[in-house]
Order: structure tokens, then C-alpha cells, then sequence
């Protein structure tokens, strides 16, 4: 049985999450995709979603890589990153909150701006039919320091791999917007 004060805390802590999801800024979706995990409704599809759409020198970034109604169970998953090394900086790899129990979600930088994603979940849960949310945040920071304003730039993933294998869109990108 759960008390009145747990109660109170859980429903603080999750009114907290919900404000902080919808207040917090995101990048403009490339794909026909909206910015929800939710995706408007379409099934096995994968989507960017970023933490800002804007910034300068020292901005840090986070992509965080969504799944809505996945149709398979993944238990593992790989993709293919691509973002200019000229603007951004990879910093880390986290788990999403689908991926909370994985045994890992990382990535490599394979060559400047390319990297490799991907996660397994050892003896952790694997992520049922139907789910929608986070497999993983790459965390960037901006380095450009040029005098150009408001030129786009794009973070993109292909070539899902394992049991993400066949989702949509073939390739899901985000846009972010450099401002001196």
C-alpha cells in the first residue's frame, strides 16, 4: 500500500517530467515525423529529437534517438550517425530511458563527424512491442567559432541495425541552427 507522502512524491516527480518535456526546446524534425516519442500515431517508426535548435560556441546539444510502436521486440539495436565535426563536438553516449537496465548503449567516432550506435541488454529488459520512447542521448558540444550566423546544420542516423533493422524513416535527421 502506498502511503499519502510516497503518493505525493510520485506525483511531484512525474508532474516535474512532464514539465520539463514540454517546456524544453527541440530541433526541427527533417523526416515526416513530429517531435513527440508518439510520433502522431505511426507505428515502427524512429525519429531525432534535440534538446535545442539553436546556439553558439559552447552550446551543448543532446540528440536523444526515439522509437514509436516499434513492431518487433529489440533486445539489441545499431545505427549509423552523421553530423558536421566542423560545428560539434561528441562528448557522450547515454542510455535512453527505454534502454534504463541494458547491459550497454555506446558508440564510436569512426571518422570525423561519422560514428557507430548501439546498444544490447545483457541481462537487463528488453523493449516489448508497441513501445515508444529513448534508445540513447549523444551529447555534443558547438566548437565552431566562425563569424557565419544562422547557417543549419544536421545530425542524421541510417543503417539501423539488429532489431531495429526496418524501421522509418531509412533516415531520421534533426536540424540545429549555429547563431553567433
Amino acid at each position: 500500500m502506498i502511503n499519502g507522502k510516497d503518493m505525493t512524491q510520485n506525483t511531484l516527480a512525474i508532474a516535474l517530467m512532464i514539465l520539463s518535456v514540454l517546456l524544453a526546446p527541440s530541433c526541427k524534425q527533417q523526416s515526416t515525423l513530429p517531435e513527440s516519442p508518439d510520433q502522431g500515431g505511426q507505428n515502427n517508426a524512429i525519429s531525432l529529437f534535440c534538446s535545442t535548435n539553436s546556439g553558439g560556441t559552447g552550446t551543448e546539444v543532446t540528440v536523444t534517438v526515439l522509437v514509436s510502436k516499434n513492431q518487433n521486440e529489440i533486445r539489441a539495436f545499431g545505427f549509423e550517425m552523421t553530423f558536421d565535426p566542423a560545428i560539434f563536438q561528441l562528448q557522450k553516449i547515454e542510455k535512453g530511458l527505454l534502454c534504463g537496465d541494458w547491459a550497454a548503449v555506446d558508440g564510436n567516432e569512426v571518422s570525423p563527424g561519422n560514428m557507430i550506435v548501439g546498444g544490447y541488454m545483457g541481462s537487463g529488459t528488453s523493449i516489448p512491442p508497441g513501445s515508444s520512447g529513448g534508445l540513447a542521448q549523444i551529447k555534443f558540444k558547438v566548437i565552431y567559432s566562425g563569424s557565419d550566423d544562422g547557417f543549419p546544420r544536421q545530425f542524421a542516423i541510417k543503417n539501423y541495425s539488429d532489431n531495429i533493422a526496418g524501421m522509418n524513416p531509412t533516415q531520421a535527421t534533426a536540424t540545429f541552427t549555429f547563431r553567433k
